[in-house]
């Protein structure tokens, strides 16, 4: 449910019934974030289990919007904030059957391998998983994944429900070049593409495309339009 201000929200939490077994999943917009610490204390308040995530926009129905909140509620099979290599996890595969994994994760970590990683040693392929990262529009690195402790970055936190859905994704992006192999790379960073300069790379197909020159502080700007996607053979990724 797409709840669009924050005295709408406060009058729906009041109103909505979360029984102890029960766990709220909270989308925000990036325009909102400045009430997420009001709403960690409102729920701590009223003893309700929730997590989420701060999102440069949220999509409800057909619309985007870059403020508001949605809201979910599940009974999950097991949920937990999950850190690099520390994810505490006693199910046995037959209790995962029929399982899907809803995954928040922060989008701009550099340990999200590490995060994947570890969920996956885990979980391996006994569930079906589904979920996003987490950041703001101007994608700088802030804390951006929250639960009844707080809000925190570098983290994933995952929640398992017993749902066995369908998944059919696919992207809005066309491809411009590529792919290009990364040939150098440290944690989340791009150094080198097919050995040459990363950033050379993607400045010359910019102002080739956009006929505009492009210089490393206006990156992020057109980053957020024209971004680059890691691909696997066969997969519906591509390199922009």
């Amino acid at each position: 449910m797409y709840i669009s201000t924050i005295d709408e929200m406060r009058y729906y939490l009041k109103t909505l019934n979360v029984k102890q077994e029960e766990e709220l999943m909270i989308m925000v917009g990036d325009r909102s974030a400045q009430y997420v610490e009001e709403l960690i204390s409102y729920l701590n308040n009223e003893n309700i289990k929730f997590f989420g995530g701060i999102f440069p926009g949220l999509v409800a129905g057909n619309k985007h919007y870059s403020q508001g909140f949605i809201v979910q509620k599940y009974e999950p099979v097991y949920s937990s904030i999950v850190l690099p290599y520390l994810m505490p996890f006693r199910l046995s595969p037959d209790q995962l059957q029929n399982c899907t994994a809803i995954l928040l994760v922060d989008g701009l970590s550099s340990r999200m391998k590490d995060l994947t990683d570890t969920v996956y040693g885990k979980l391996k392929d006994h569930v079906k998983y589904i979920g996003g990262g987490a950041g703001y529009h101007t994608l700088k690195q802030e804390p951006c994944i929250f639960t009844n402790k707080g809000i925190f970055k570098d983290v994933m936190y995952i929640c398992i429900i017993k749902s066995d859905i369908q998944i059919a994704v696919t992207h809005g992006w066309q491809r411009l070049r590529g792919p290009f192999y990364v040939t150098k790379s440290q944690d989340n960073i791009l150094m080198e593409l097919d050995s040459e300069n990363a950033f050379e790379v993607y400045k010359h197909i910019i102002e080739e495309e956009e006929k505009v020159a492009l210089f490393r502080e206006d990156f992020f700007v057109f980053a957020q339009r024209s971004p680059i996607w890691h691909c696997s053979e066969g997969s519906n990724g591509c390199c922009s």
